[in-house]
């Protein structure tokens, strides 16, 4: 999501929200700033998170 245009982002956090609303998304750095504010402002602060590189996901199933 570096060079996406303003129209495409949009669809797609239409989308995100649309079918994926109760998720929370863990970014890391190669999102653009124009599309963290814009998944923040419309999936909701508290989904949005930010996944610094070296961090790791551990899950227990």
């Amino acid at each position: 999501m570096m060079s996406i245009s303003r129209e495409k982002l949009v669809r797609i956090v239409d989308f995100l929200k649309e079918k994926y609303s109760e998720t929370e998304f863990y970014l890391n750095h190669t999102i653009s700033r124009l599309a963290w504010v814009t998944l923040r402002k419309k999936l909701g602060e508290e989904k949005i998170h930010h996944f610094k590189m070296g961090k790791k996901i551990i899950f227990d199933c």
